[in-house]
C-alpha cells in the first residue's frame, strides 16, 4: 500500500510548500522560525494524507490515527518519528495545548467522511478545527501579554478558512467536497449541481458575496480582538491577514467568479503583502471590539448594524414588530392577500447610501430601474411629461423643463434660472418658507404649482407653504441637478419589508450579529453621562458597551429622563401625515408604473400590479398617496373613498365604469417629520448628553428631509462617530 513517508527535515516541507502561512515566518527569530517549521510541517503532512488521490480511505484512516497516537506520546512519552520529536521539544518549550494539536487532526480527518456541512455551525467547528486551531497554537509560539489574543486567533482563523473556501470552491468540488454550508445554499437557491460541474450563477455569486461579508467582519472583528500591546509579537498574523484580505478582496474585484478565475496571489502581490506588513510603522488607531444594542430595524437600525458589523463590533438588533422597515414597511393586506407598503416610497439614483447598502444585501435585482427620468402627469386639463435625456447635467435638466408642456415659456424660464442659480451654489436662509423663497426667486405661477410643488410634496412631504426653503435645495441639487444617473426613479418590485427580510436579516447572522423581531425595549436606565442598563418587553434586562436608538422621537421621549435636554428636543419635533389609500380595480387604470396629478388633492398613483412581481390575486392593485396630507386626514375613511374616486373620474375620465373589487386605507399621522424651518431647525444629532446613547433615523439631522436614503445617510453616520469616540493611539 503507497504511503506517504514522514519527512525528515520540516524546513524543507515549510520551504517546499509555497504556503502563505510559511510565508510569514520570515519574520520571527530564528527559534520561533524553527517551532513554527516544526508545527507547519505537522499540519502540512497530516493535510496531505486526507488530501492523497492515491491512499485508500482505511489507508487514509489508518495513517492518521498513527499521528494522533504520535501527539499523545508529544506529551506523555517519546515519539517515534524525527517529527514527533520536534513537536515534542515545541510543545514542552512553548507550553501548547494538547487541545489544539487534536484539534487540528480533527479538522482534517473530517474531510475524509463529512464532505458536505448542513448550516454554518456545522461549518464553523470545522473551521475552528483546521484553521483557529493552528492560530491558537501559532499565538502561543509567537508569544503574548493579553488574553484576548485567543479570541484573536480564534476569529482570524475563521477569516482565513471562510476566504479559502471562497477561494476554492471550484478545487474542492473536483475531490467531491462543498465547504458552503447545505442550508445556505438552499437559502440562495444555489444547486449542487452547479458547482460540480464548473458553473457559474447568479445566485452562487450572491451567496459568495455573503460569505465575502462574513470573512470581512471575521477580519476586523480578529483586529480589535488584539490589544496593542500585543501587536508587535503578531506580524507573522498580521502578515498572514494581509495576504489572505488580498485574496478576499482579487475575489470580490472578479465579482465572485471563482469558477472561470483564480483568486490566488502572484509571488509579487505575496512579497508587497510580507514588505508592507514589515516595514515600521507609526502607532496605529486602536478600536476596541464593541458590545452594541440597536433599537429598531428600519433602514437606519439596519444601516447603522451593517457599518459596525462589518467593522468588526458584535451587534445586537431588536424590532418590536414581526417584521423590519420600520415607518417604510409593508404587510399583507387579509383580504387581497397582497404585500402593500405602509406609504409608497420611490429611490432615487441619487440615494447613493441607500444603493450601496442594497448592494451589500444582493437586493438591488429587487428594483425596478429605468434608463432615465421620467414622470407623466395629469391635470384636469392636459397629460404632461417630465423627462431628461441621457446628457450631463444641467443640461439633461434643461431639455426636460424646456419639453415639460405643463409650463409656460415663462415658468420654463423661471425654472431653467432658478436651477441654474442653485448649481452656482445658492442657499437659502434656515428660516426661510419655500413658497416665499420661490416667489423671491420670481418663480411663476405654474413653476411653482406643476413643477415645485409636486417636487415638494414627493420629497418632503410637506406643502411649499410650510416646507423648509433649504431643505427643498438640498432635493432640487442632488435629485435633480447631480446628472442623468442621480435623477432616475427607482421603484421596489417587492414589498419594503421583503427589501429587507430575509436579505438584510441574512447579512446580520452571517457577520455574525444578532436580529429579534417582537421585542421592544420598555426601559433605559441612565447613570452619570452613560446608558448602563436595558429593560426589553421579554423581562429581561441587558448592559451593553454602545446603544443605538433609532426609534422616531415619539418612540424615544417615553425611554428618556423626563428632565433631559433630549426629551426636551423630542417635544419641539412635529410629524407630517401621509395617506396611502390601496385601490383593486377589474381592470388597470394606466399602463404607466407611477403618474404625478396636478392641480387635485391627490398627488400620485402607483400601479403596483405593473410594478410588482407577484401578481394580485384580487384584481388589480393600484396606490394612491396624499403627502401632506393635513386637511384630507381628517376626514372618515369612507369620505377619503368617496373623495379619491371622485378625483381619479376627473383625472382619469377613460376610467369611469371600472369596478372597484376592495380597497385599503392607510394613514399615519407621523409619516415624517414635519419639514418646517422651526422643527428642522431642532432635529437632533447623532450624539446625546449620555457617551454610549446615539441617534439615527431620518428625522434626526441630516440635512437631507424625511426619506429612505436620509435614514441610510443617519445610520452610517451614528456608526462612524460611535466609533471614532472610542477609537485610540
Amino acid at each position: 500500500m503507497n504511503r506517504i513517508p514522514p519527512p525528515e527535515d520540516s524546513e524543507q516541507i515549510t520551504k517546499k510548500s509555497g504556503s502563505n502561512l510559511a510565508l510569514s515566518f520570515v519574520s520571527l527569530s530564528v527559534e520561533k522560525q524553527q517551532a513554527m517549521n516544526s508545527f507547519y510541517a505537522y499540519c502540512r503532512l497530516i493535510d496531505d494524507i486526507a488530501d492523497s488521490t492515491e491512499l485508500t480511505i482505511q489507508e487514509k484512516d489508518r495513517q492518521l490515527k498513527e499521528w494522533r497516537e504520535e501527539i499523545q506520546l508529544s506529551y506523555t512519552g517519546t515519539p517515534k518519528t524525527p517529527l514527533g520529536r520536534e513537536l515534542q521539544k515545541i510543545i514542552r518549550d512553548y507550553l501548547i495545548p494538547p487541545k489544539a494539536m487534536i484539534d487540528v487532526l480533527d479538522g482534517v480527518e473530517s474531510d475524509l467522511h463529512q464532505i458536505r456541512h448542513p448550516d454554518f455551525d456545522s461549518l464553523y467547528q470545522y473551521c475552528y478545527r483546521v484553521a483557529s486551531a493552528v492560530g491558537l497554537v501559532s499565538i502561543e509560539i509567537f508569544g503574548y501579554r493579553h488574553q484576548s489574543a485567543h479570541a484573536y486567533a480564534v476569529d482570524l482563523g475563521m477569516a482565513f478558512q471562510i476566504t479559502n473556501i471562497i477561494r476554492d470552491v471550484r478545487k474542492d468540488a473536483s475531490f467531491g467536497r462543498i465547504y458552503l454550508p447545505q442550508s445556505e445554499m438552499e437559502a440562495f437557491n444555489v444547486r449542487e449541481e452547479d458547482i460540480l460541474n464548473n458553473r457559474f450563477t447568479p445566485e452562487l455569486k450572491r451567496l459568495l458575496h455573503f460569505q465575502y461579508h462574513r470573512a470581512t467582519a471575521y477580519f476586523e472583528r480578529a483586529e480589535k480582538r488584539l490589544h496593542p500591546e500585543d501587536r508587535p509579537n503578531m506580524v507573522a498574523a498580521q502578515i498572514m491577514a494581509k495576504v489572505y484580505r488580498g485574496i478576499l478582496e482579487k475575489a470580490k474585484r472578479l465579482d465572485f467568479n471563482i469558477i472561470d478565475h483564480s483568486a490566488r496571489l502572484n509571488k509579487f502581490q505575496k512579497a508587497y503583502a510580507v514588505w508592507s506588513s514589515r516595514k515600521p510603522q507609526k502607532s496605529s488607531p486602536y478600536t476596541p471590539l464593541q458590545n452594541i444594542l440597536i433599537i429598531g430595524a428600519g433602514f437606519a437600525g439596519l444601516s447603522a448594524a451593517t457599518e459596525l458589523l462589518l467593522n468588526g463590533h458584535q451587534v445586537t438588533v431588536v424590532e418590536k414588530l414581526k417584521y423590519p422597515g420600520g415607518r417604510a414597511s409593508s404587510f399583507q393586506d387579509s383580504i387581497s392577500e397582497d404585500e402593500i407598503d405602509n406609504g409608497q416610497h420611490a429611490l432615487m439614483g441619487c440615494y447613493h447610501s441607500t444603493l450601496e447598502l442594497l448592494q451589500k444585501w444582493e437586493t438591488l435585482h429587487l428594483l425596478q430601474k429605468p434608463d432615465q427620468l421620467r414622470v407623466p402627469y395629469r391635470s384636469p386639463e392636459k397629460s404632461s411629461l417630465l423627462k431628461a435625456p441621457k446628457i450631463p447635467s444641467p443640461f439633461d435638466m434643461l431639455f426636460a423643463l424646456i419639453g415639460f408642456q405643463s409650463l409656460s415659456w415663462k415658468g420654463k424660464l423661471s425654472a431653467i434660472k432658478l436651477t441654474f442659480r442653485i448649481k452656482m451654489g445658492i442657499i437659502p436662509d434656515d428660516s426661510q418658507l419655500a413658497q416665499d423663497w420661490l416667489i423671491a426667486e420670481s418663480q411663476t405661477k405654474d413653476a411653482i404649482d406643476s413643477l415645485w410643488e409636486p417636487l415638494c410634496l414627493a420629497a418632503l412631504n410637506e406643502p411649499l407653504a410650510t416646507a423648509s426653503a433649504h431643505l427643498l435645495t438640498q432635493v432640487i441639487q442632488k435629485a435633480l441637478l447631480s446628472g442623468p444617473e442621480d435623477s432616475k426613479i427607482y421603484l421596489a418590485t417587492e414589498g419594503l419589508s421583503q427589501l429587507l427580510d430575509p436579505h438584510a436579516r441574512r447579512f446580520v447572522q452571517f457577520c455574525g450579529g444578532d436580529l429579534h423581531y417582537g421585542l421592544s425595549v420598555q426601559k433605559l436606565h441612565f447613570e452619570n453621562d452613560r446608558c448602563t442598563q436595558i429593560e426589553f418587553s421579554n423581562g429581561k434586562s441587558e448592559s451593553f458597551d454602545q446603544v443605538i436608538c433609532t426609534l422616531p422621537w415619539f418612540g424615544l421621549k417615553p425611554l428618556l429622563p423626563p428632565e433631559s435636554s433630549l426629551a426636551h428636543q423630542c417635544d419641539k419635533i412635529k410629524g407630517s401625515p401621509l395617506i396611502n389609500l390601496h385601490l383593486w380595480f377589474d381592470r388597470p387604470l394606466t399602463k404607466e408604473p407611477f403618474i404625478g396629478f396636478l392641480k387635485s388633492p391627490l398627488h400620485w398613483i402607483f400601479n403596483s400590479s405593473a410594478i410588482k412581481r407577484t401578481p394580485s390575486k384580487k384584481g388589480f392593485h393600484h396606490s394612491v398617496v396624499i403627502s401632506g396630507s393635513y386637511e384630507i386626514d381628517r376626514l372618515s375613511t369612507a369620505e377619503i373613498l368617496e373623495k379619491t374616486l371622485s378625483e381619479l373620474s376627473v383625472l382619469l375620465p377613460e376610467v369611469q365604469g371600472y369596478q372597484l373589487l376592495h380597497s385599503f386605507l392607510y394613514r399615519s399621522k407621523t409619516a415624517t417629520f414635519a419639514s418646517s424651518p422651526s422643527v428642522n431647525r431642532h432635529r437632533p444629532q447623532a450624539t446625546t448628553e449620555w457617551k454610549n446613547l446615539w441617534l439615527a433615523g431620518d428625522w434626526t439631522q441630516t440635512g437631507l428631509p424625511g426619506t429612505i436614503e436620509g435614514a441610510v445617510v443617519s445610520g452610517k453616520n451614528a456608526a462612524t462617530l460611535l466609533q471614532k469616540s472610542i477609537t485610540t493611539l
